[in-house]
């Protein structure tokens, strides 16, 4: 009995893998450790990269729902008159406690084209656009199509309503609300009409002069390459004091952008 133990001992042993030293399964495991953070820096540098060039292609061509309301940085760019073209208002718009931007154009109007540039860069920094289209409002200056479009945001609402095709036909219909604001502040169905917050326009505060005959990639690559054309110059201007409109009506929220220098400038002088 004792030979077959000694025996069956020696077998074990035989089989036994010697134990590795500490410091190799440290070496081991900080290479591995090494190897897995080179791997997800790759990942990321690989997706940030993608992401970029995804949405660069999509800005050179069609219009797409995550890069729709991308139309370049915040600029310095700032209207001559302190309110542009709106002016105050007694009533405040908002919706479920968030502020509402207004806005009622009609397809084939020129300046609801230029106006909706300045809107669309506005309203992206406060949410997302889905289903937005281009160049399909029979208008002669290259713009958004909103008849579709869907907007979404914590921190504000937006109302779109196209009350005529490019024949001049009804189109979209008011409500009850929208139609008394619109005839109380624009009793001569001026387009387009806007209201954000307790600030109103009848008219448009981009010239339609400066966009017309130009095609819709090249304003929007002009705006996200920040060049200094005179349309890109009117829509930033506008785009910032729409920025700072919803900003007063919304206490400041997202301070990303409503803390931003050019955006604290115009909001002083309202």
């Amino acid at each position: 009995m004792e030979r077959e133990a000694r025996s069956s001992g020696e077998r074990a042993d035989d089989y036994r893998r010697p134990s590795r030293p500490e410091e190799d399964v440290r070496r081991e495991w900080e290479a591995r450790l090494k190897r897995n953070k080179l791997l997800a820096l790759i990942f990321v540098l690989v997706a940030i990269f993608g992401s970029i060039g995804w949405a660069l292609y999509h800005a050179a061509g069609d219009i797409n729902s995550s890069v729709a309301s991308e139309l370049g940085p915040t600029t310095g760019d700032a209207p001559a008159q302190a309110l542009g073209s709106f002016h105050l208002i007694n009533s405040r718009l908002s919706e479920g406690g968030r502020a509402e931007l207004l806005m009622i154009s009609a397809l084939g109007c020129d300046g609801c084209a230029a106006e909706r540039w300045a809107l669309i860069k506005a309203l992206g920094r406060f949410g997302t656009f889905k289903q937005l289209a281009s160049d399909a409002n029979g208008s002669s200056v290259p713009a958004f199509d909103l008849l579709n479009a869907q907007y979404s945001s914590y921190f504000v609402s937006f109302a779109n309503k196209e009350i005529r095709d490019v024949n001049g036909n009804a189109l979209q219909r008011l409500t009850v609300r929208e139609h008394s604001i619109f005839k109380r502040y624009d009793p001569n169905g001026r387009l387009p009409f806007v209201v954000v917050g307790n600030y109103a326009m009848a008219g448009h505060g981009v010239s339609p002069d400066a966009l017309a005959g130009l095609k819709f990639r090249d304003v929007q690559s002009a705006l996200i390459a920040n060049k200094h054309a005179l349309f890109s110059r009117e829509i930033n201007a506008e785009a910032n004091l729409i920025t700072a409109f919803l900003c007063r009506a919304d206490g400041g929220q997202p301070s990303v952008f409503c803390g931003r220098a050019p955006i604290r400038r115009i909001a002083a002088r309202l």
